[in-house]
């Protein structure tokens, strides 16, 4: 990702610029999208601004599109400004529908532009058409019995027994 400026006040969606591996062919060379449904994914997104003052917010949210406009937003995270250069991180984790894809958003609260220096993310991705992507295919008690990295190896496995 090469850095850029972000001005205060609009959300602006990441544009990805380097591929590091896209076996599902979900997202295009220099594009927003990072998985496409239906599909579940879990991963992480590391940010690191320049710029961003002392006490002085960047939030950051994934949206959902059918097109070009979001039709469903997440919850928001905030990066806080601190001393030196700030660096934030989030966890993903979520389901997106048919004919949805995902973005990451930010919205640069201060008053002033920032650098968004860079961005990394990484996502692991299931499709659903494996048989066991339905959480209602999960032993007695559910997902919360289990962690996110235990459930994803799980999936990850019985999806490719399954070819």
């Amino acid at each position: 990702m090469h850095s850029y400026q972000l001005a205060p006040g609009n959300w602006e969606v990441i544009q990805f610029t380097q591929e590091w591996d896209d076996e599902a062919g979900d997202h295009a060379a220099d594009g927003e999208t990072f998985a496409a449904g239906a599909a579940r994914f879990i991963g992480s997104l590391s940010l690191h601004f320049e710029g961003l003052s002392v006490g002085d917010v960047v939030q950051v949210r994934m949206s959902e599109s059918g097109g070009d406009a979001p039709e469903a937003v997440h919850p928001i995270h905030e990066v806080i400004g601190a001393p030196g250069g700030m660096y934030g991180f989030v966890s993903l984790v979520k389901r997106i529908g048919a004919g949805r894809s995902m973005r990451v958003r930010l919205l640069d609260q201060s008053k002033f532009d920032i650098e968004v220096a860079s961005t990394v993310l990484t996502a692991l991705t299931w499709k659903e058409s494996c048989p066991m992507s339905s959480s209602s295919q999960l032993p007695e008690g559910g997902a919360n019995l289990r962690t996110a990295e235990m459930y994803a190896k799980e999936l990850a496995r019985a999806c490719s027994l399954m070819g």
